[in-house]
C-alpha cells in the first residue's frame, strides 16, 4: 500500500510540474529527418514536445537540431546535438548556438538545474570547426592560426583597432563573428 501511495504522489507532482512547465513553439529535427512542430520545452538536457496534448520527450542521440523562441529572454534559440568531447566512447548533449558560421561558436550549460540569470561563467563555450568541438579555451591555439591565415590583415587591423585578445572569450566570440562576415562577403562577391 505504501509503494502506491508513493507513486501516486510521484506522479501527481510530476504532472504539477509538466503543468507549470513554460512551452515555446518550436521546431525539432530528428536524426532521420523527420521534423516536428509543436510546443518544445527544454531544461536539464531533457527535450520535450507537447502535441495535442501527448508529451515526448527526446535524447540527444535522437535529435539533430531543435530552435523556440524565449519569450522570457526575447532570443530565438537553437540547439545542435553533438558529441561531447569530454568522453572517450560516444556521448550526444545539446549544445547551444551562439554564432553560426564557417566557425559557429556553442555553449554548454554548467549547470543545467538551475534556472535563474546566467553569466558566462555559467557555461562552457566551444568552436565548432570542422565537425569538430573545440574548447573556445584552446581558441588562441587551435583555432586563430587558421583564421589569422586565411584573413590576416582584416583579423590583425581588427584586434589593434578594437584592442582585442584571442585569450579573452567574449573578444575570442567576436573575432570569430568578424572571420564569418569575411568569409560570407568572400562567397557573396563570388557568386556575382
Amino acid at each position: 500500500m505504501r509503494v502506491l501511495l508513493l507513486i501516486w504522489i510521484t506522479s501527481t507532482v510530476s504532472l504539477l510540474g509538466l503543468a507549470q512547465t513554460p512551452w515555446n513553439v518550436g521546431v525539432v529535427v530528428l536524426k532521420d529527418n523527420r521534423v516536428i512542430v509543436g510546443d518544445v520545452h527544454y531544461k536539464s538536457d531533457v527535450l520535450l514536445t507537447r502535441i495535442g496534448g501527448e508529451i515526448t520527450v527526446y535524447p540527444a542521440h535522437l535529435v539533430s537540431s531543435f530552435r523556440f523562441y524565449d519569450a522570457k529572454e526575447n532570443i530565438n534559440r537553437h540547439y545542435l546535438s553533438l558529441r561531447n568531447p569530454s568522453f572517450i566512447f560516444p556521448v550526444l548533449d545539446f549544445y547551444e548556438v551562439v554564432t553560426w558560421g564557417e566557425v559557429s561558436v556553442v555553449r554548454r550549460d554548467n549547470y543545467p538545474l538551475l534556472s535563474n540569470s546566467r553569466n558566462e561563467d555559467e557555461y562552457t563555450y566551444f568552436s565548432w570547426y570542422e565537425n569538430e568541438l573545440i574548447s573556445l579555451k584552446k581558441f588562441r591555439s587551435h583555432i586563430y592560426p587558421h583564421l589569422a591565415e586565411q584573413y590576416p590583415l582584416q583579423i590583425k587591423q581588427l584586434l589593434t583597432s578594437q584592442n582585442l585578445n584571442p585569450n579573452h572569450l567574449p573578444d575570442a566570440i567576436r573575432i570569430v563573428k568578424f572571420y564569418n562576415q569575411q568569409v560570407h562577403a568572400r562567397i557573396s562577391i563570388a557568386a556575382l
